[in-house]
């Protein structure tokens, strides 16, 4: 049985940060070296290409839909390889030696007889902004409304806002080729309120939510705007919306409209003194190079987080890529870094008080510490968190909750998956 926190909530004053105007432009960060991307999926046999072979910039490469990548550079692939990501997750790493400029390849062009729906699901699932395109291909009739947020997913954070200010014309574009292969399905624009767009978007509608976190977190968005409660365990998709970033959706405009693949990512960085600035850089380039450019020195001991200070995951290296996905980089100086925490929950009840998913939070770290992961999903609703990281920035006992949950879910799915196999 499932047990609802006994506390009333009490809604979060942080709030996101809203461009009206942009004070700065992103910085263009040169091509790197080196490059790499890492692929969301295990090493599961051929890519199509090999170490040593010759690459352009926008060629696809594999030919089997569940393992192929978009090559982000012009250059020579120098490793494949497996490596491990957040949660000890089985990823793919490929590496290549950066030429010094760019050759594009023509495959995407060519392909322009194809429809919306071929070109979008055999070349663009690597756009920067990473769009979750799972949903073109699985539950795609069962879809009922696409929601395209111009928000961002953690405070500091300003990429989508950025790209809302800013490449409104390519939004627009981006748009129009969401329609034509939603056909028929309900769009729905996402801005902060008090925030308009640049213009009309047609048979689009704009949703405006207060500008409070985690008010753009997908669950949260339903509820809002559809009386949808996502049930626990549930997706979001499964109960008939899908999200998009509008980055993604921007770039889907540009490579439409240009007919090559956008492989440069907007990304948020965050500074020692809390302050921000933007970047436009690669996909693949890691974040030394980038801090490098911008004068940003990482000493010993300061941490580099890739997103922003909630919900952000700490980067193994100074050599990480950006990724797709990556919106924002994070620098923390050593001395300002709260320190990581082995002490026990007080029972304070902060955590319960913020939660927006009303989780029983005190008793759920209990088991999670105890790595007793299906009692946690069972009894304590560990599933129906959102992954905001609210229960953490309020702890005073300073526990890492929002990881330990994060482990609990990835140990939980890994479990289930193996009595599957097993099966």
């Amino acid at each position: 049985m499932i047990k609802r926190s006994f506390f009333s909530l009490a809604a979060p004053k942080l709030t996101y940060p809203i461009l009206t105007t942009p004070s700065t432009k992103p910085v263009d960060i040169p091509l790197p070296e080196r490059a790499q991307l890492i692929l969301d999926h295990p090493l599961n046999g051929p890519l199509g290409m090999g170490v040593g072979d010759m690459v352009k910039t926008g060629q696809r490469c594999g030919d089997r839909e569940d393992n192929y990548f978009i090559s982000p550079v012009t250059g020579t692939v120098a490793a494949i390889s497996a490596t491990v990501g957040y949660m000890g997750k089985n990823l793919t790493a490929v590496s290549f030696k950066v030429d010094g400029k760019d050759r594009p390849d023509e495959e995407f062009r060519n392909s322009e007889s194809s429809s919306e729906l071929e070109r979008v699901t055999r070349f663009l699932g690597y756009l920067p902004g990473q769009p979750d395109f799972s949903f073109l291909t699985g539950i795609r009739d069962n879809l009922k409304t696409v929601f395209v947020s111009g928000m961002d997913k953690d405070l500091l954070v300003s990429t989508n806002s950025l790209i809302a200010k800013t490449e409104f014309a390519e939004l627009k574009k981006g748009m129009a080729i969401v329609r034509k292969i939603f056909e028929k399905k309900r769009i729905i624009y996402l801005l902060p309120e008090g925030v308009r767009p640049e213009g009309e978007i047609e048979g689009v509608e704009i949703k405006q939510m207060p500008a409070v976190y985690p008010q753009f977190f997908p669950k949260i968005v339903m509820k809002k705007i559809l009386a949808i409660e996502v049930p626990t365990g549930i997706r979001c998709d499964e109960m008939g919306a899908g999200f998009l970033s509008a980055e993604a959706v921007s770039n889907l405009g540009k490579a439409f409209s240009s007919g090559s693949i956008p492989l440069d990512k907007v990304i948020t960085v965050i500074k020692k003194d809390g302050s921000t600035a933007f970047a436009r850089v690669r996909l693949g380039t890691p974040a030394r190079h980038i801090m490098d450019v911008l004068g940003i020195k990482i000493a010993k001991g300061d941490r580099l987080i890739s997103g922003g200070p909630l919900a952000g995951i700490t980067l193994s290296s100074v050599d990480a890529p950006v990724c797709g996905d990556t919106d924002a980089l994070m620098i923390q100086d050593a001395a300002a870094a709260p320190p990581i925490s082995a002490a026990h929950c007080v029972n304070c009840g902060e955590c319960v008080r913020v939660c927006p998913a009303h989780v029983p939070v005190n008793m759920l770290i209990r088991l999670l510490e105890n790595k007793l992961y299906d009692e946690a999903a069972r009894s304590f609703d560990m599933l129906s968190c959102i992954e905001c990281g609210l229960c953490g920035y309020v702890c005073p006992a300073a526990i890492p909750i929002f990881h330990y949950v994060m482990l609990g879910k990835f140990e939980y799915e890994r479990a289930r998956s193996l009595e599957v196999q097993n099966a």
